[in-house]
């Protein structure tokens, strides 16, 4: 099987490229540097927006899957323009999909997506994949549009066996960061309200053994699933864990009442009028519980495994 992993160099690909390389004969992209030649790898550069690269590498190679994990990650409101997000994350996405779909009719085309289509407000919680979208930012609504146009071309025929994964936060030791701000501040843990909120994660190693699990999985037409780790985690469990391993046990835990919380959002986004929204949206991370309905990815068979637990606490 020829597996196309675009983004093979970042945090997801390349972990996954390390996975599956011995089994498949992997072609992955990088955009500037080169990785080392570590694995059985046919390492491509590749600039996602040119369309002529993009059908020239599929042509080259006609693969079976494309696992596209190239992206504009979700950033500093305001350091990535809307036009950047839409032009990488839409309609490269699209064009990808196209050539692909041209060099070989029934490639397996699979899109790295994120819960933050559904946006963060008035979720049915656990949200499910028919839940409707409404996202909050330039970055979530780049996916939501990609996902859309995905839909199109399976409805229309130009592309036939499409697979949306929508991740929650992914999570490693030494990947904290979209973590950090549900409990942590410099040098010190966030307990916010009761520290009863629960949220849905996904350990990198869950997300990598699903992603090589769903390459044995027949699939057609147009999938999306959601994907987590097993069970939730409160924000008390996350501080509980973080501070059990060694690199943080020193920091104290600081309790803010959600009333402050709340109070500190408006004013903020009262003062900073353009970055209202994504005041709003800080408090409902903050206060509310963002659980995602796994029941279908565990339909494929699939069973992960990690947990924060035993990432940070055992593992090495």
């Amino acid at each position: 099987m020829k597996v196309l992993i675009t983004g093979a160099s970042g945090i997801i690909g390349s972990s996954l490229a390390e996975r599956i390389a011995c089994e498949s004969e992997v072609i992955g992209t990088y955009c500037t540097s080169k990785p080392l030649d570590r694995l059985e790898i046919a390492w491509e550069r590749l600039d996602v927006v040119n369309q002529a690269e993009v059908a020239a590498l599929c042509k080259k190679y006609s693969p079976d899957v494309v696992i596209h994990c190239a992206a504009v990650v979700h950033r500093k409101t305001g350091s990535v323009g809307a036009d950047t997000y839409m032009r990488v994350n839409s309609a490269a996405t699209e064009h990808l999909a196209r050539a692909a779909a041209l060099s070989n009719p029934s490639v397996h085309f699979v899109f790295i997506s994120s819960v933050s289509v559904y946006g963060d407000e008035g979720l049915a919680v656990p949200v499910s994949e028919e839940h409707p979208c409404n996202p909050a930012d330039d970055y979530a609504m780049s996916k939501r549009l990609a996902e859309v146009g995905l839909e199109e071309m399976v409805a229309k025929g130009i592309i036939g066996n499409v697979t949306v994964l929508r991740l929650a936060s992914v999570y490693d030791r030494g990947i904290t960061f979209l973590l950090d701000r549900r409990v942590r501040a410099p040098g010190v843990f966030i307990r916010y309200g009761t520290g009863m909120q629960q949220i849905s994660a996904l350990a990198r190693p869950n997300l990598v053994d699903f992603l090589a699990w769903i390459l044995k999985v027949p699939s057609g037409g147009y999938v999306v699933m959601n994907v987590c780790d097993e069970q939730s985690y409160r924000f008390n469990d996350i501080i509980r864990i973080f501070r059990e391993n060694e690199s943080y046990h020193a920091r104290p835990v600081v309790p803010v009442p959600l009333p402050v919380v709340r109070c500190a959002s408006r004013l903020g986004g009262g003062i900073l009028r353009r970055r209202r929204t994504w005041f709003r949206s800080a408090f409902n991370k903050a206060s509310s519980d963002l659980v995602f309905s796994n029941e279908r990815m565990l339909k494929t068979g699939f069973r992960p495994v990690h947990t924060l637990e035993n990432i940070f606490l055992v593992e090495k």
